[in-house]
Formats: C-alpha cells, sequence, structure tokens
C-alpha cells in the first residue's frame, strides 16, 4: 500500500508547484498592464475573485447533491459556506458544503455512520458520472466527505450540520463589503502562496497557514489599525448595525447577519496601499507572532500564557500561534502552525515590511512602478527560476550558498535548551546567562569540528582576541574557567578553544586530508556495526571515530583553503544564534563544495543533539575513544 500513497504525494506535489508556476504567470502579466500599486491591487481582486460563471456551477453542485440525497433525506437542505459566499472567494478554490439535518447535535459517533450513508449514496450505481474521487476523511473535529463534481471539475468537501462555519461564513461577508479589506486580503493570498506559506504541502508534511487564517490576521490588523479602525470588532456590530440576531450553537454565542446588511461608514481614510503597508508593519513591528494571542471577538490581544486565565478561552489550544476563530472562542485558527515555521513567516514578515515601506501612497506623490512594488513585494524575480526549470533544468546554489560567494550556516538556541533548568545553573556557574552559555558552546563546537572532525590547520587572523581552555567543553559539566595562553594556531595536541562567547572570531583554515570522501558511507557502516538506528543523534566523539577510521590520504599541498567567521546573531525573537561564514579561495571552489556538504550536515546535527537540550539519547551508551 505504500506505493501508492508515494506516488499521491509525487502527484500532488507536481500538482502543487504547477499551480504555483500558473499563479506566477498570471500575476506577472497583471502587473505588466499598470504602473500603480492601487491599480494592481484592484486588477489582482478583479481577476481572482469568483465571478457569476463560477457561483453558477457552485450552485449546479448544490442542486446534484439535493437531488442525490432527496429520497433518504427529504426536507433537509445544503449550504455553501466558506469562500462560496464569504466574499473572499478566489478563483478555483474548493466548495464547502453542510448537509443540515434540522436535529439537535449529535455525537461524532452517530456523525460519521452518517457520513458513511451518504457516502455509499455518491457512490451508487444511481449517481453514475456525478461525483469521483469520493473519500472519507476522519476528523475530531469536523469529519468530512472530500469528492469531485465530474462536470464541473470542482473539489468539495461536505459536512454535517456545520452552523457555526456558515455564521462565520456570513460575518467575513459583511467585513468584505469593505472594498479595502477585500482588496488588501486578495493581495494577501496571493502573496502567501508565492512564498509557500499558504495551505498545506503534503508532500513534506509542513504545516502551513490556512487562507481562513490569514483573512482573520488582516481583519484582526482592520480592527485594531492607527488611527482608527477600519472595521468594528465583532463584539461591536450588534451596536452599529440594525437587525442583527443572537443565536446559540452548541455553546458558542453567534450573530445571525441579515441579508444585505452593510458596515457602518469608517472614519479611516487610509488606502488599500497604505493599509497593506501597514498590515506588513504591524505584525513587524507590534505583535509578537509566538506569544500573543489574537482575539477577533472583541479585537484584544493577551499574552498567550495568560490566555487560560479567562474562562472563555479554558479549552482553547494554545499553538505556537495563537488566532482565536470569531465565534469558536476555543478554536485556535492557527494551530497547526509549528515553532520553525512561525519563525520563517515573522522573517516573511519583516522582509515584505521593508520591501513595501518605501512603497508612494496615493496622498504623498507620484504612484510606484508596479516592477518594484507588488512584484518586489510577491518577489516575483526569486520565482523567475521556477519557471525556466520547468522548461529547461538547472543546478541551483546549494543551501546557504550566497550571491558574494560565501556559505553561510546558522546555528540557533532552541526553546527547550532556554527552559532546561541544568542549562541554566551550568551557565550560572560560568557567570553567563543561558544564551551566552550556548554561543560559547556554538563557538566551540565550530572549532573543534574543523579541527578535530575535518583536520583542518586553523589560524587565527590577527585582530580576533581569544581566551583559550584546554577542557572539553561540549558537555556543560566538564567546563573550567582556567585560561591558557593565546597561540596563533590552533591543533589537535594545543586543543585551544575560547572560554568566553565573542561577538566575532575569524579563522584561516586549510585542510590537507580528504576526510569528506566516503564519510556518509562509512557513517551508516559503524551505525550497523554498532547495531544503532539510522536515526541515531549525532556527537562529537561520533563524529571523530568516523574520521578516525576514514584512510588518511594526506597531500603536501592544502586541498581546499578558506577563512571562517563566527558571528553572534540575534534572531527576530531574540533568541541567540551562530551565523558561520565561509569564504573559499576561488581556486579550490569545487573541492570546497563537497568538504561544505558534509561539514554543514555535521555541524547541523551536533547543534540539534549536542548543543541543544533533546530528548533524543544514545539508548545503547556506546563509548568510542577519543
Amino acid at each position: 500500500m505504500a506505493q501508492p500513497i508515494s506516488l499521491s504525494r509525487k502527484k500532488k506535489k507536481s500538482k502543487q508547484k504547477t499551480a504555483r508556476l500558473n499563479l506566477y504567470s498570471r500575476v506577472r502579466g497583471l502587473l505588466k498592464e499598470t504602473k500603480s500599486v492601487e491599480k494592481g491591487l484592484q486588477l489582482i481582486t478583479e481577476n481572482f475573485q469568483l465571478l457569476p460563471a463560477d457561483f453558477k456551477k457552485r450552485d449546479e453542485i448544490v442542486r446534484d447533491l439535493t437531488e442525490a440525497f432527496a429520497p433518504d433525506y427529504q426536507g433537509c437542505p445544503i449550504h455553501q459556506f466558506g469562500s462560496s459566499i464569504n466574499g473572499f472567494g478566489m478563483h478555483g478554490s474548493d466548495v464547502d458544503l453542510f448537509l443540515d439535518l434540522n436535529r439537535p447535535q449529535i455525537s461524532s459517533k452517530k456523525t460519521k455512520i452518517e457520513l458513511r450513508k451518504l457516502r455509499k449514496i455518491l457512490t451508487s450505481q444511481s449517481q453514475p458520472g456525478i461525483f469521483e474521487e469520493i473519500l472519507l476523511v476522519g476528523s475530531r473535529r469536523c469529519p468530512i466527505i472530500k469528492f469531485t463534481h465530474k462536470e464541473t471539475g470542482i473539489e468539495c468537501d461536505l459536512s454535517l450540520d456545520n452552523k457555526l462555519a456558515l455564521r462565520v461564513s456570513q460575518l467575513l461577508q459583511l467585513y468584505s463589503s469593505d472594498l479595502r479589506v477585500k482588496q488588501v486580503v486578495f493581495a494577501l493570498r496571493v502573496w502567501a502562496k508565492l512564498r509557500r506559506l499558504a495551505k498545506v504541502d503534503e508532500a513534506s508534511g509542513r504545516s502551513l497557514l490556512s487562507s481562513y487564517a490569514l483573512t482573520f490576521l488582516a481583519l484582526f490588523y482592520f480592527m485594531v489599525c492607527e488611527p482608527c479602525p477600519v472595521i468594528p470588532a465583532v463584539c461591536d456590530l450588534k451596536k452599529c448595525i440594525p437587525g442583527i440576531k443572537v443565536e446559540k450553537i452548541e455553546k458558542y454565542e453567534c450573530f445571525v447577519i441579515p441579508e444585505g446588511a452593510e458596515l457602518p461608514p469608517s472614519e479611516n481614510t487610509k488606502s488599500s496601499v497604505e493599509l497593506l503597508q501597514g498590515f506588513f508593519k504591524f505584525y513587524n513591528q507590534e505583535i509578537s507572532l509566538d506569544r500573543d494571542a489574537l482575539i477577533l471577538w472583541d479585537a484584544s490581544r493577551v499574552p498567550r500564557n495568560s490566555l487560560h486565565q479567562n474562562s472563555r478561552y479554558v479549552n482553547c489550544e494554545i499553538g505556537e500561534m495563537t488566532m482565536i476563530d470569531a465565534f469558536n472562542l476555543s478554536n485556535n485558527v492557527t494551530a497547526n502552525v509549528n515553532e520553525k515555521f512561525c519563525e520563517h513567516l515573522a522573517s516573511e514578515m519583516k522582509q515584505a515590511a521593508e520591501l513595501s515601506a518605501d512603497w508612494e501612497t496615493k496622498s504623498s506623490g507620484p504612484k510606484v512602478d508596479a516592477s518594484e512594488g507588488l512584484a518586489g513585494l510577491f518577489r516575483l524575480i526569486d520565482l523567475e527560476a521556477d519557471k525556466k526549470a520547468k522548461v529547461r533544468p538547472v543546478v541551483g546554489p546549494m543551501k546557504g550558498e550566497q550571491k558574494n560567494g560565501e556559505f553561510h550556516i546558522i546555528l540557533s538556541i532552541t526553546k527547550a535548551t532556554l527552559n532546561s533548568g541544568e542549562f541554566f545553573e551550568a551557565a550560572r556557574k560560568k557567570g553567563l546567562t543561558p544564551q551566552q552559555h550556548w554561543l560559547y558552546l556554538a563557538q566551540v563546537c565550530t572549532i573543534k569540528v574543523l579541527n578535530e572532525v575535518f583536520l583542518a590547520e586553523l589560524h587565527r587572523v590577527p585582530s580576533t582576541s581569544l581566551n583559550c581552555d584546554s577542557t572539553a567543553v561540549t558537555n556543560p559539566a566538564l567546563m573550567t574557567s582556567s585560561p591558557s595562553s593565546a597561540s596563533s594556531t590552533i591543533n589537535s595536541s594545543t586543543h585551544s578553544t575560547v572560554t568566553t562567547p565573542a561577538p566575532h572570531i575569524s579563522l584561516q583554515c586549510t585542510c590537507r586530508c580528504q576526510v569528506w570522501e566516503d564519510r556518509k558511507e562509512r557513517r551508516t557502516e559503524m551505525k550497523k556495526e554498532f547495531n544503532l538506528p539510522l536515526t541515531y543523534g549525532d556527537s562529537l566523539a561520533f563524529e571523530k571515530e568516523v574520521t578516525q577510521r576514514l584512510p588518511k590520504r594526506q597531500a603536501g599541498e592544502p586541498i581546499v583553503k578558506f577563512t571562517c567567521n563566527l558571528d553572534e546573531k540575534a534572531s527576530w525573537n531574540q533568541r541567540s544564534q551562530l551565523l558561520i561564514k565561509l569564504c573559499p579561495s576561488q581556486s579550490y571552489l569545487q573541492k570546497f563544495k563537497l568538504f561544505y556538504k558534509q561539514f554543514r550536515s555535521v555541524i547541523i546535527q551536533l547543534n540539534m543533539f549536542e548543543l541543544n537540550v533533546t530528548r533524543i539519547k544514545n539508548p545503547y551508551q556506546i563509548s568510542f575513544a577519543s
């Protein structure tokens, strides 16, 4: 069974890449037609929003489903929700539907029984050629039936009694009536798709932002932006829109918004361009994505660690990002986001804020050329390589390879390490903060890997002043503070390293032994020899043993020469990072790339399993020769 799943993932990955390239081509073509960012936002909205023909196709799907279910579910209407009615639907988006059974809330077990019955109806012989690719997808929160309507080719998700989602969709439809809101949300959704921030990349298993979550982030900004809100908070709608009724669904208070309701005129007169700029600035400067909980109901934010102190949110799942649903106050719409993606999103927000900061707005001067404005925001130039690769495959740069010829590796301290009491105590004994202590270990580890694993001759650049320590320091328990005299050369015999973290260290490195060749194969052989799982966490002792078992083909002349700079770097969330910059001599570039591939692999593994606190331990307690 594994083979079809693998093929399916490859197919999905290929489909996603094709969709992204098609989106790139379409956006690029649109931006060629305009010379202003404002006009670009207008064109994106007009060309990506659902058209009357799209709504007609969706109505056909509802009609076909109603006819199919009529014999068994007479009088049970089928409702559309989500992108079909919320005003933010994009061409090609799925159709979300639910069958209203007009019954009190039923258990999840009975829901699955009903869904199996519906699936059987859709797959029966009485529905030939109407529905295909029918699949029941179980979920703790909302199980669904996924299927494709054959005539229109539209993918659909069918659930039961999902009135809560219907009310939220109607709420979003109300907010989308402000054209500025609609234009900014459409631009953000295109930006997120082009920057690979939206949806779930099923091929790699990475959880990304849903369009739903991204829309909520935008609405939250519109509710709190300066000098005054563009739209009212959810809880304030009852005061400013006549005819709104309160309805209790499950245990949550929802609003039934009357048809044709309109938002009151906003006192905020900013243009769509200014609001888009403000969105990125807001999430770059005023919001900490990993610390703040954002609540759409009353447009408030609280430290996420104190969210459960309020009884209304006691059942809400707190994640790396926390954005609370409009009506379902126990639903975190960004609960799927992990720490790595949260950091990546913050980085993309920062870059977008910088790229959009220099746009000239309608009120402050001439309009910007879209090739610099929206095209710069979407980074269409970066995507040009992907477009060309479809026609003529090209070999891209190595990971960390920079345009200036340098090769960068970034090591980061993890949250688990910062929260470790044992690590904190080791840092305190050294008179350092945990972040300084980790930076010290990372600098030492890098020097040891170069010197003891890859047998590089290391010479300090004269301007670098370092204290030295002769003790093995990758284990905090072994650290001492007694310095030895500094020398200009670091080698295995002197075993010199720094005793305190320095903001900058520069080394000249020369390799005369090609110990990176066949390294991967020898590492695998050793793991089999010691009966270690292939996923065994790496260690410095293990890598030194791998080097010992490799043939030492030492050459008189250098095989590789490069400069290594170790720089302290602060991340967006103020956690310590070590930036390793390697600058090879051009005459050694080809050999250097072979070295760099293995060096990068080793140092990243050591950062994960030795420099940072991890639950993965060596279960075999193998002792390698020093």
